[in-house]
């Protein structure tokens, strides 16, 4: 072969074997820039569900630092608008660039719940990385008397009430039997401690007292948010729901209420409540009257809350009552 057509030859191979060093290299290069950007979405992928993780978390501790903060809330199963955080996706930010919201809420179905389950979820708008997390918030049980509805030291004696709630006489009870058999259907406890002998005998169940650190307590919230906190002898007129306010009195408190709803009001003397409360719009009771001595109802119409009074409950008005009294 002459000289020439090899050295032609071998630049020919040269050129070909450069050509697919060329193309080999060129796949390397790809397939690494397209791993480099795979591990690259993974990764901030990874960190934006870790992020959503982190915000519906932030969800719970909120929730949780406002049941702690209001108590009432929790007691009074509250749901909708009152909670800090809305109950569907808003489009509004709620922590650092995610959304939160609740995506589910059920209280204990007892009268006094001691749970609450929740779920809150979180969302990244622009990658749209979402998370839950459901949780369970419970409190101690609550002592015996709020367990029950209506707790007496002494004697009851009811004749021809319709009664829906819990029954404990320390001194025994006088009913109608249909009204014991109808409480007993509906599986209200009905109990007493005159007779050791008797089935429906309870150890005696006393009556708790307000404590200074029970006050103490209430008036730290009252001066807190929207509440309110009041020096010396009030008369407050109150109308509508008061959205989960606090109201702490020092002194007595005459209160004129119209179809009051969500208000918790402590006083360190007496309360009088004049008018009516009503339940709120998802019928249940979130109205309480706290009173280091008597609490007194001058109904004019039907009248739902939760009573505790360190001195006497006394209900001088007509109209229906419903709720749960404790009372010395």
């Amino acid at each position: 072969m002459p000289r020439r057509s090899r050295l032609r030859r071998e630049e020919g191979l040269a050129l070909v074997a450069v050509l697919l060093l060329m193309l080999v290299l060129t796949l390397l290069g790809g397939a690494a820039f397209v791993l480099t950007a795979t591990d690259l979405k993974i990764g901030v992928n990874a960190q934006q569900q870790v992020g959503s993780l982190y915000a519906a978390e932030a969800g719970v501790q909120s929730l949780l630092a406002f049941y702690r903060g209001a108590p009432g809330a929790f007691f009074q199963k509250q749901t909708g608008g009152t909670l800090p955080l809305p109950e569907a996706d808003t489009g509004a930010v709620s922590w650092e660039e995610y959304r939160i919201w609740l995506a589910a809420l059920r209280y204990d179905p007892a009268p006094l719940p001691r749970y609450v389950e929740l779920t809150v979820q979180a969302r990244e708008p622009l990658s749209r990385a979402a998370a839950r997390v459901k949780a369970v918030i419970a409190h101690n049980p609550l002592p015996g008397p709020f367990q029950i509805g209506l707790v007496s030291a002494g004697r009851v004696q009811l004749s021809g009430a319709v009664l829906q709630t819990g029954i404990h006489a320390n001194a025994g009870y006088v009913l109608d039997p249909a009204q014991a058999e109808e409480l007993r259907q509906k599986q209200h406890p009905l109990s007493q401690s005159v007779d050791p002998a008797a089935a429906d005998y309870r150890p005696p169940l006393p009556q708790p007292f307000l404590t200074p650190a029970d006050l103490a307590y209430f008036r730290n919230l009252a001066g807190s948010g929207q509440n309110l906190l009041l020096n010396g002898n009030r008369e407050l007129f109150l109308t509508g729901n008061q959205q989960g306010r606090l109201i702490f009195v020092e002194g007595d408190v005459q209160v004129q209420g119209v179809a009051l709803s969500g208000v918790t009001l402590v006083a360190t003397g007496a309360i009088t409540l004049a008018g009516s409360t009503s339940l709120n719009p998802v019928q249940q009771i979130d109205t309480a009257l706290i009173a280091g001595r008597d609490v007194i109802l001058k109904q004019e119409g039907p009248t739902a809350g939760v009573f505790w009074a360190g001195g006497s409950f006394v209900p001088e008005g007509f109209g229906e009552l419903q709720g749960m009294v404790i009372s010395q």
